[in-house]
């Protein structure tokens, strides 16, 4: 695993995206309307693909999942600040709702989201309990014992 691969920049613990259940979470997001941003999540959800918000060049682009990788700050975030290589990004015009040819590998810094389409995903209900962890023996370097839950 490489320092780039350490940071999961699509999970939904990342403040690096939205998961996108509905038009309501698009309200007030980058200089885009509302409708914008659906239309090009619609597509990406269509797609298999994520939407990238390049909000320094006001640019959306749409990219497959695997196709992005979180670029850590170096220097403990002093020297550089964090950003996102997107290979193959396929630039969307949101005005017409069209996206472009696949083109070269751009680098999005310092500011930038990413829209995960989510429209399968399911809220967990009240009955919903998280597994329990399980505990075998202890791992070099685990201090608790726990493997996984």
């Amino acid at each position: 695993m490489t320092s780039h691969d350490a940071t999961d920049v699509l999970s939904p613990a990342s403040r690096h995206n939205l998961h996108v259940t509905d038009r309501e979470d698009l309200i007030g997001v980058g200089p885009w309307s509302q409708t914008e941003l659906w239309r090009a999540v619609r597509q990406a959800d269509d797609e298999g693909a994520v939407v990238v918000l390049d909000y320094g060049r006001e640019r959306l682009y749409l990219a497959a999942a695997a196709d992005v990788s979180y670029l850590p700050p170096t220097a403990l975030g002093l020297s550089e600040s964090p950003g996102l290589r997107v290979a193959s990004p396929r630039p969307y015009d949101p005005e017409d709702g069209t996206a472009g040819a696949a083109g070269e590998t751009v680098t999005v810094a310092p500011e930038f989201d990413i829209l995960v389409p989510a429209f399968d995903w399911e809220a967990p209900d009240e009955e919903w309990e998280p597994p329990e962890p399980e505990y075998r023996q202890r791992p070099t370097g685990s201090p608790s014992g726990a493997v996984g839950g």
